[in-house]
């Protein structure tokens, strides 16, 4: 019976020495099957060589386990090494049967590692249970942060249209102030012309007030005087000349004519000097008596006065009222 016990625990060694040498020491000469991955070493924090045997306590275990490690999966059992429930165990030996698990690392981390009750060092996923109120916060947070961006991307349109249509202002009052600018150059030009045509204008009237004051007072100086007297008997001599031979054929009026012509011309000549006669452009008052008296027998500018063009001497009714006139001064001279 002690012999039965003493080889069961020598074979109970040999296992957990192949596991551990296979899983903890680079060095080991461990035989596997060609297809097997290979062996990743590394060092543990749990697993002390030295001590393994003398202080399984090192590891965690309150004691052996009073029997041999279950048996694996049955999927583990395949030719080829795969991942089962409790990690990757190692292809089938053609001496041995009986899966074994070894201690290859997968090509992408698990998760942190766990022990079994056996003593079996397993690499699992860590499992992260479903949390609802986490993930609701972090969709509230991301909806969030978006609502934010939107916020911010619609503040900054407003704040780019804002500042568009305060440049389109800017721009619109900047051409109404050039505009009124240019009106008001407009008005100030058209004022400088109108004065300076209100200057010329006021230019020209002075000299022509000038131009006929001086046109004045040579018509009224002595000799002139002197002039529209010899005019005057000059007019008077044609009249009665005129006058005198009213009743001549009509094929000899064409001297009569001419007198009355040149009557006319001396009539209208005269009325034009003595119409500029006046006090102030006479240089003594006895020169302007002179004139005064010549003036007053002259018919003014606008009275109506008689011309031989318009009333010919053989006119009828020009006849019959020099025909009045002639018996008139008859009756006069009889009486006298």
């Amino acid at each position: 019976m002690n012999k039965l016990k003493s080889v069961f625990k020598k074979k109970r060694e040999q296992e957990v020495l192949f596991v551990s040498k296979d899983f903890y020491d680079p060095s080991s000469k461990a035989t596997s099957s060609s297809n097997s991955p290979p062996v990743v070493p590394r060092e543990s924090k749990v697993f002390n060589h030295s001590t393994w045997f003398e202080n399984p306590q090192s590891i965690g275990m309150q004691g052996w386990p009073s029997r041999a490690p279950p048996d694996p999966p049955a999927q583990a059992t395949q030719a080829s090494g795969e991942a089962g429930m409790f990690g990757y165990y190692a292809p089938l030996a053609s001496t041995n049967t009986e899966p074994r698990m070894t201690a290859q690392r997968p090509p992408a981390e698990l998760g942190p590692e766990r022990q079994t009750v056996t003593g079996h060092i397993i690499n699992m996923p860590e499992y992260i249970p479903y949390q609802p109120a986490a993930d609701d916060r972090v969709r509230a947070e991301e909806n969030a942060r978006q609502e934010r961006a939107a916020a911010q991307e619609n503040i900054r349109r407003d704040r780019l249209a804002d500042e568009q249509a305060q440049a389109r202002r800017e721009r619109a009052a900047e051409e109404e102030r050039a505009q009124q600018q240019d009106r008001l150059a407009a008005q100030r030009r058209a004022k400088q012309r109108n004065l300076e045509a209100a200057e010329e204008k006021e230019k020209q009237e002075r000299l022509a007030a000038e131009e006929v004051l001086i046109f004045r007072k040579q018509n009224a100086s002595v000799k002139n005087v002197r002039h529209v007297r010899d005019l005057i008997r000059e007019k008077y001599r044609l009249d009665i000349e005129v006058w005198r031979r009213k009743r001549v054929q009509v094929d000899a009026r064409f001297k009569i004519e001419e007198d009355a012509r040149k009557a006319d011309a001396i009539l209208e000549e005269i009325v034009s000097i003595v119409s500029d006669w006046d006090n102030d452009v006479f240089d003594t008052p006895e020169e302007w008596e002179m004139a005064e008296e010549i003036k007053n027998g002259i018919p003014k500018l606008d009275e109506p006065y008689v011309l031989w063009r318009t009333s010919p001497p053989w006119d009828p009714s020009r006849l019959e009222r020099s025909s009045q006139i002639a018996h008139a001064d008859g009756q006069y001279n009889s009486v006298n």
